[in-house]
């Protein structure tokens, strides 16, 4: 088989080897990451700085010794980007539909995937208590895609199984007993 699919599979490096980028301008002076193109987006995420610090920090495992340096300097670059975006109320804004819980979780993740924890960290001390004072009376927490749009948290109780599995994901993940 080695010999039917060898060939294809050697192209198919080939061809991102070539294509890949070699000067990375997805990553702004101030840490974040854009979620399109990066010549041409006006924000950065904080899901998409999120991703990347845990992708590098899974490549610094299989490859320890490979920039160092450059993926060690991106890494705190990226977690000071996250703590600077974060909102005066303990959340974070996200790109996508339910942003506030959305975001809150990749910002809890990413900040504890750098070693920062509830115990450490002022940032994922208030993004914590920010979900503490958003879970609704009846235990859930609402929040709608227009949320988004609005830039308002509590917009709809619809989704609430979806987003406490974000927000308790999150805070157990920073360490925070809920």
């Amino acid at each position: 088989m080695t010999d039917e699919i060898g060939p294809t599979l050697k192209k198919g490096h080939q061809f991102i080897n070539e294509s890949q980028v070699k000067d990375n301008r997805s990553c702004r002076k101030n840490g974040g990451l854009a979620a399109w193109e990066p010549t041409g987006a006006l924000e950065w995420t904080v899901e998409c700085t999120t991703s990347a610090i845990q992708d590098l920090l899974l490549f610094k495992k299989l490859y320890p010794e490979h920039k160092t340096r450059e993926i060690d300097n991106f890494i705190k670059t990226a977690a000071k980007y996250i703590e600077n975006v974060q909102m005066s109320n303990g959340s974070w804004y996200g790109s996508w539909g339910v942003c506030f819980t959305y975001a809150s979780w990749f910002a809890l993740v990413g900040l504890a995937a750098t070693g920062k924890s509830y115990y450490n960290c002022l940032a994922i001390c208030r993004g914590v208590e920010f979900l503490l004072n958003f879970q609704t009376d009846d235990g859930g927490w609402g929040e709608s895609y227009l949320s988004l749009t609005r830039v308002q948290e509590k917009t709809s109780e619809n989704i609430r199984i979806q987003l406490g599995q974000h927000t308790c994901k999150g805070s157990l993940y920073v360490g925070s007993v809920l």
